[in-house]
């Protein structure tokens, strides 16, 4: 039986009930035996004892009354002495301290006369200093006015004799501010200091009064504002004007004004050539009175500063001496007060061991005379007690041999009652311990309990979720109490257990009871829908994450009941089949569904070999089948007659199939027509509530042996925990949703791989199917030939397609099944059968091109028609037959794998035409031949697709997780929505008759991690090594590289002498780079020929690099004759760098690498080159001239090639050399036909329109391109084709005519390469 089980719990109950009636009986009748007797006993000791206590009483009230007497004279006549002996030592305590404090008193006072004294003094003396300052300071004004006067008369005079400028003030007087604190360091200034400078300060003013009394008497000022002009004019007049008289007579005007005008000239001349000098004496003079005037201030300010500073050191001198006196009084006062305190400490310390060694000693006395009253008052009762016990003892045998002797007799009962009750209530105890300990380890209170947000270790601490689906779901607990059983709780406490209120859990059990109902009305339905989230929640976190499903119809709350559950949606919408319904069409679509999926369950996974779904998850292990939960609430709103028969249908038949219901029924609404609830109550857990008078109620649960039980019901965590459980369990489910079925199930057992046939049909294990079986890929028989394999991104595709692949080559050899895989995701799906070398594989296409997919489409057409013609030559229709008829032929059954194949038809072009128009014809005549595809994508919607009816043709349809439109169009059938129910990555649904609902089969793909396939495919290559077999060389395109020129075998034949001589007039080939077709490396041929020139134009270096050096290697390999010159642009640090050295080396031809330095002597070297050839021309006879190829490495960096804006003609002065750009010019237009070749890399169409104009880029008639803008690539090859290339490729463009040609061109040149072609040079020579 089930551990949580409702009908055990009632069994329980009876059981409890049973033995608490039997013990009660019990109880009562050993109990009243064992009264009776010990009562009897008991009244016999009794008086026996009443007399001894009584004589006893009697005697020892007459000893202690002689006691008490003793005892009281003792403690009067202690008292009395103490008391004397502590007055005495109170008073000699007193005057010791009395003592102590008159002299402290008294030395108190005569500190406080000295420093009173003290302090007098002290502000008599403190008031001469500043009186000293202040006449000081009356002396220094004086001086400062006499400094002011001297310096007015110095400025008048100055001005008076022109000096307009002079200026000088005295400053303002010093401030006659306070002494201030006579704090701090003390000045070194004192009377003498003061003194000293009061004379240097005299001495200053007499020198400024003398240098202003110099000033006034300077001669020649003085003597120009006299009568020195005016004289000067009067003795020129006097001596003029005879003259003038004479020449012209007195009575003439002008006689008068000759005089006066020469007069007035003479004296002004004569004063004009004074002045400036008298002017400069002036200024000297003042400058002289000015400095000593400034310097007399200076002293003035000095001096006011030193008479501060004296009188702060006379105060601080004054203080200290205060502070000395003040602190010598208070030391002899403390001298004083110390001797006081140590005669009265003295005194006390013999005071104190005086006392009280006396009063310890009267102590000690008083105390032995009481122990011996004590003793011997003891000794007394002693022997009057001893008696009486003895008496007493012998009364307390008797009754005790009695008392045991009965409860001997009652004590055996008793026990016999004892372990009869208890082990029947521990019995019942402990099973609903364990049953709660389940619960709370399946249902643990999520208030204060995380969810774990990883998966946990058996190790791990905190709640880990279940790994099996529990028995049961507790939906509550209820209480059983002794108390409320008759005779339930003894009056004998040791008869009552620890626990006399057993909790039990409410149990909604998976097989009694599948079906939670709960009816209710009113106040009601808010409780139950409560109860439902609860449910649910357990549900959710009881199960193992991901084996839960909740289908929730919500007619009348329209979501908001359950809107928290919506949360789960976010990790994965199959935890609640997309959303929360409730109009009455999505009910019965949803009702509908999970109706056919119990059909499905029952008819595929249960059949007759499993009872219910329990059985068959036990053994289906990884695809297990989740369990369905149907939540309603608000039933029977918006549920159609049709919608409740499908109810009663998934009630009474759903938990078989591990689908279960959780009902809340509004018992208010009137049922459907022909509705029986009773139809439902019969198996389900009802719960119906019960209102109060009062208002309120409760739920009751409605069953005959535990309806009167209290019922507390299962209550949410707060809203913002169970979100957060709820986004944990959805995560978690997400996660385990990852269901991994190993590989080993398909892989062929030890010492059997490549042992199987497919002559018949190639049957390919890729999954499990059920619980036991395998899901197999049937190929060749009847319509499944070819599949179709569709699933979203995640789904799991990927996963199928390389567990087809895998487990096809451990079953069958390279003889049985050979593959062409074709790659058009980015990414690197299909690298590692290249890697492991596979050797069933023929081409291996890594993030593929259009048009290597095409190529791969147009060999297989061709194995279409060699194999057409090889059996009609034999007569056959089948590869069965064909086998049969040329057994020692070897004709494998071809599988063309495609992933994401509409990537074929994106544009509706050329390509996309013949690819669709092969497909169609592989498709239809393929399957006579062996030859089958497998086509994958993510999605089968869009514009562009292969034609529908080629898709009709493939029968076989493999539909993983994906969206409901592509699982109509996967399964072909409208009808068919199985595929919209996959929830998982790798479960599937197998359908081999172009998508027929009855042809489902629903399977787990096997999982088959990177690691452990390429250990598969490293077994298989070590297989193919013992039966020394050869490895197929295969055809590789990596997309997601760049080409190797390792791999280039036309050029190692070449390098290795394995090639024959080129021929005569035959151009070699200069390989760039592999196709993107299933052709041979993409090569490019300088014939002697205008416009044999190679422009290569790209950002990418290494892929430019790659390209040129790959070129003049094989062209170098071609002709040992052939020169190289090499412009290298490259810059230290850079790819390039050394490289072109490098390869010079290996060439067996002269090679040139030219730096910035040697261009213009290069360049002239190749001019005189072409004109040599030029001059050769008309011979006919000469043999020609081996060829030169002149590579420029990045030539946008050679500033000296570059077109002159100045001169587009590429001309020649007539006075000097050609310049660079001039000879690159000739060497473009003129070298190809005479043998000279240019080879140019420019990281960018601007770089090559600074070198080239147009009319010199049509001598480019060779062109490469990689990616760069659409303008840009018109300008190129008259396309903007370049503009959507991918990362390694590159278009070559003919200027000829006009195609290009898509390829990989060839990565820098590796070490290893590098030594290749050194050794192979090497072996040449």
């Amino acid at each position: 039986m089930s551990l949580l089980s409702t009908h055990r719990q009632i069994e329980l109950m009876a059981a409890l009930r049973r033995a608490a009636t039997e013990r009660h009986v019990e109880e009562e009748r050993i109990g009243r035996a064992r009264d009776q007797a010990l009562k009897e006993a008991a009244l016999r000791r009794n008086k026996r004892r009443r007399d001894v206590e009584e004589a006893n009483r009697v005697e020892r009230e007459g000893i202690d009354t002689g006691a008490d007497g003793r005892k009281s004279m003792l403690l009067a006549s202690y008292e009395a002495e103490r008391s004397r002996v502590q007055a005495e030592y109170k008073s000699r305590r007193a005057k010791a301290e009395a003592y102590a404090a008159r002299v402290r008193k008294e030395a108190e006072l005569e500190k406080k006369e000295a420093n009173w004294e003290i302090l007098t003094l002290y502000d008599a003396a403190r008031k001469k200093p500043p009186e000293k300052l202040k006449d000081l300071r009356k002396r220094l004004a004086q001086l400062r006015s006499e400094l002011d006067t001297i310096a007015s008369e110095a400025v008048e005079i100055a001005r008076s004799r022109g000096v307009r400028q002079a200026e000088h003030r005295i400053g303002v007087a010093p401030p006659e501010t306070e002494i201030g604190a006579a704090e701090g360091e003390k000045p070194a200034v004192d009377d003498a200091t003061c003194a000293a400078a009061e004379a240097d300060l005299a001495a200053a003013i007499n020198a400024a009064r003398d240098a202003a009394q110099t000033l006034y008497d300077q001669w020649l000022p003085r003597l120009l504002g006299g009568p020195l002009p005016g004289g000067v004019f009067l003795l020129v007049l006097g001596a003029l004007l005879p003259i003038a008289a004479t020449m012209f007579g007195w009575a003439d005007w002008r006689v008068y004004a000759i005089g006066v005008g020469a007069a007035a000239m003479a004296s002004a001349a004569t004063y004009l050539a004074l002045a400036s000098k008298a002017r400069k004496q002036t200024e000297e003079g003042f400058a002289g009175a000015k400095a000593a005037l400034g310097d007399a201030e200076q002293k003035l300010y000095a001096t006011n500063t030193l008479g501060g500073l004296r009188a702060k050191r006379e105060l601080i001198e004054l203080r200290e001496r205060r502070d000395a006196d003040q602190k010598a009084a208070a030391e002899r006062a403390k001298r004083k007060i110390d001797e006081a305190a140590a005669q009265s400490a003295a005194e006390l310390t013999q005071i104190q061991q005086h006392f009280p060694a006396k009063l310890a000693e009267m102590r000690d006395r008083h105390e032995a005379s009481l122990a011996d009253l004590h003793q011997e008052n003891t000794s007394s009762v002693s022997e009057l007690t001893a008696r009486r016990d003895g008496r007493v003892a012998q009364i307390d045998a008797d009754y005790a041999a009695d008392v045991k002797t009965i409860e001997e007799e009652y004590e055996a009962g008793w026990q016999q009652l004892f372990e009869r009750w208890l082990t029947s209530y521990d019995d019942v105890r402990a099973e609903l311990r364990d049953m709660r300990a389940e619960c709370q380890r399946l249902f643990p209170d999520f208030a204060t309990t995380d969810y774990p947000t990883k998966p946990t270790g058996d190790g791990a601490e905190g709640w880990r979720p279940p790994s099996e689906p529990p028995e049961a779901i507790a939906f509550g607990k209820t209480v059983i109490d002794l108390a409320e059983i008759e005779h339930g709780l003894s009056e004998d406490e040791r008869l009552r257990p620890p626990e006399t209120r057993l909790e039990a859990p409410a149990l909604m059990n998976l097989a009694e009871h599948p079906t939670l109902l709960v009816t209710a009305g009113g106040e009601g339905r808010k409780q139950g829908v409560e109860l439902l989230r609860a449910m649910m929640l357990r549900l959710l976190t009881a199960m193992p994450p991901g084996k839960v499903r909740f289908t929730i119809l919500d007619p009348v709350g329209l979501g908001d009941n359950f809107q928290a559950f919506m949360h789960l949606a976010d990790a994965d919408e199959q935890l609640i089949n997309g959303r929360i319904w409730s109009q009455p069409r999505d009910i019965e679509e949803q009702l509908g569904r999970l109706t056919n999926h119990m059909e499905t369950v029952l008819q595929k996974y249960l059949r007759s070999e499993y009872e219910t779904i329990h059985e068959y998850n036990a053994q289906a292990g990884e695809v297990a089948e989740p369990f369905q939960v149907v939540v309603a609430a608000g039933f029977p709103n918006n549920f159609s007659e049709l919608a409740g028969r499908r109810l009663v249908s998934l009630v009474t038949g759903g938990p078989r199939c591990g689908v279960y219901t959780l009902l809340g029924v509004d018992s208010g609404v009137r049922m459907p027509t022909d509705f029986r609830l009773d139809e439902i109550k019969e198996n389900a857990a009802w719960l119906d509530w019960e209102p109060q008078t009062r208002g309120g109620g409760q739920f009751v649960w409605r069953r005959p042996a535990l309806e009167h039980l209290p019922l507390e019901l299962a209550n949410e965590p707060p809203i913002e925990r169970e979100i957060e459980v709820l986004k944990r369990a959805g995560q978690a489910a997400k996660d385990a949703v990852r269901v991994e079925v190993p590989f080993t199930i398909v892989e062929p057992p030890a010492g059997q791989m490549w042992t199987e046939k497919c002559g018949d049909e190639l049957r390919i294990p890729v999954g499990r199917a059920g619980a036991k079986n395998l899901q197999y890929v049937r190929l060749g028989k009847g319509t499944s030939q070819h599949l179709l394999v569709a699933g979203k991104t995640g789904s799991g595709k990927s996963t199928f397609l390389h567990a087809l692949v895998t487990s096809a080559a451990m079953h069958f050899s390279p003889d049985e099944v050979e593959f062409y895989l074709v790659d058009f995701k980015k990414g690197v799906e299909f690298k590692s059968y290249a890697t492991h070398r596979l050797p069933h594989a023929r081409v291996i296409a890594i993030e593929s091109e259009r048009e290597f997919g095409l190529s791969v489409l147009e060999r297989l057409d061709e194995e279409l028609r060699v194999r057409g013609e090889k059996f009609r030559s034999a007569g056959v229709q089948n590869l069965a037959d064909y086998r049969l008829k040329r057994p020692n032929e070897k004709v494998p059954r071809v599988l063309l794998i495609v992933d994401e194949f509409q990537e074929l038809f994106v544009e509706d072009d050329r390509l996309a035409q013949e690819s669709s128009l092969l497909m169609d014809r592989l498709v239809r005549q393929g399957r006579a031949f062996g030859m089958h595809v497998i086509l994958g994508t993510q999605t089968l919607a869009g514009a562009y697709s292969i034609a529908r009816s080629t898709l009709g043709q493939i029968a076989i349809r493999v539909a993983l997780e994906c969206s409901e439109a592509d699982a109509h169009l996967i399964l072909s059938d409208e009808r068919n929505t199985a595929a919209r129910f996959l929830s998982r990555p790798g479960e599937a649904i197998y359908n081999a008759q172009n998508g027929m609902v009855t042809a489902n089969e629903p399977f787990q793909v096997v999982w088959l991690p990177d690691r452990e396939r390429a250990g598969k495919l490293d077994r298989i290559d070590e297989h193919r090594h013992e039966l020394d077999l050869p490895r197929p060389e295969a055809i590789v395109f990596e997309g997601d590289a760049p080409a190797d020129p390792l791999k280039n075998v036309p050029l190692e034949a070449l390098l290795t002498g394995a090639a024959p001589p080129l021929k005569p007039g035959r151009t070699p080939h200069a390989w760039i780079g592999a196709a993107v077709a299933i052709k041979p490396p993409t090569s490019v041929e300088l014939g002697r020929h205008p416009g044999a020139n190679l422009l290569c134009v790209g950002p990418h270096e290494g892929a430019a690099l790659g390209m040129l050096t790959t070129a003049v290697v094989s062209l170098g390999a071609a002709d040992p004759a052939a020169r190289l010159v090499v412009f290298d642009g490259s810059r230290p640090g850079e790819e390039a760098e050394g490289v072109w050295q490098r390869v010079g080396d290996t060439l067996a031809g002269d090679a040139k690498i030219v730096d910035q330095a040697g261009v213009a002597a290069t360049m002239n070297e190749l001019s005189e080159e072409l004109a040599a050839r030029e001059a050769k021309l008309d011979d006919s006879s000469a043999p020609a001239p081996p060829p030169i190829y002149v590579v420029l490495h990045n030539a946008g960096r050679f500033r000296e090639l570059r077109k002159r804006e100045d001169d587009f003609s590429f001309g020649m002065s007539s006075d000097g050399p050609k310049k660079p750009d001039a000879v690159l010019g000739d060497l473009l237009k003129n070298g190809p036909a005479l043998g000279i070749h240019v080879i140019v890399w420019c990281d960018s169409y601007n770089s090559a329109g600074r070198l080239f104009d147009r009319q010199t880029m049509r001598e480019f008639a060779l062109r490469v391109v990689m990616q760069m803008s659409a303008a840009d690539s018109s300008h190129l090859i008259d396309s903007p084709a370049a503009s959507d290339l991918q990362m390694h490729r590159a278009l070559l463009y003919n200027d000829e005519t006009g195609q290009a040609e898509k390829f990989r061109p060839y990565g820098a040149p590796s070490d290893e390469w590098l030594e290749r072609m050194k050794e192979a040079a090497t072996q040449r020579a």
